[in-house]
């Protein structure tokens, strides 16, 4: 086998040897089918079913199902399934699952169920849980469960369980701080 563009490299498909020079493939079935240019898969099954263009997918199962264009995956099952398009996770389970379009998960768990669109969720377990529309939780266990729609959380265990949206949580204390109404929330 010869290539013809120079940086090209070969490749094992699943049934015959073939070259690529727009995308890199390392890993078990990784960008196997449909895999789009300028996409990077590697690891088990990173990247498997349907990578489009511009995106990362790095580590064991990282953005196996559906991600989109210009996505970045980073971390065991790291925006495995319905990553949106300009979104990042980065961590292990960080972005599992529906992770929304411009959204930013760092951390093991973060963002891990339904991230809607433009949230960031930083720290373990940040955003875990359904994170709504513009939440932004800073910290390990911030906003874990249900985060409202236009609510921050900042520190450990701040709007812990269904934070209120439009309502802010500072929390400088060990202790769950959780929101009743719209509002400013601080501890101590």
């Amino acid at each position: 086998m010869i290539g013809s563009v120079y940086g090209e490299y070969i490749y094992w498909d699943g049934n015959n040897w073939t070259t690529e020079n727009n995308n890199i493939k390392m890993g078990r079935n990784a960008g196997k089918i449909v895999q789009k240019l300028n996409s990077v898969a590697i690891g088990t099954n990173a990247g498997e079913n349907n990578q489009n263009k511009n995106n990362i997918a790095l580590g064991y199962c990282a953005g196996q199902n559906e991600q989109n264009n210009n996505s970045i995956s980073i971390g065991t099952s790291a925006g495995m399934n319905k990553q949106s398009q300009y979104s990042v996770a980065l961590g292990n389970y960080a972005g599992t699952h529906n992770q929304n379009s411009v959204s930013i998960a760092i951390g093991n768990y973060a963002g891990n169920m339904r991230q809607n669109v433009s949230c960031i969720a930083i720290g373990n377990n940040a955003g875990q849980s359904e994170q709504l529309n513009r939440a932004i939780a800073i910290g390990t266990n911030a906003g874990q469960n249900r985060q409202g729609e236009n609510s921050i959380a900042i520190g450990n265990n701040a709007g812990i369980n269904n934070q209120v949206k439009n309502s802010i949580i500072l929390n400088a204390s060990e202790q769950e701080v959780n929101s009743i109404n719209e509002g400013l929330y601080i501890n101590p």
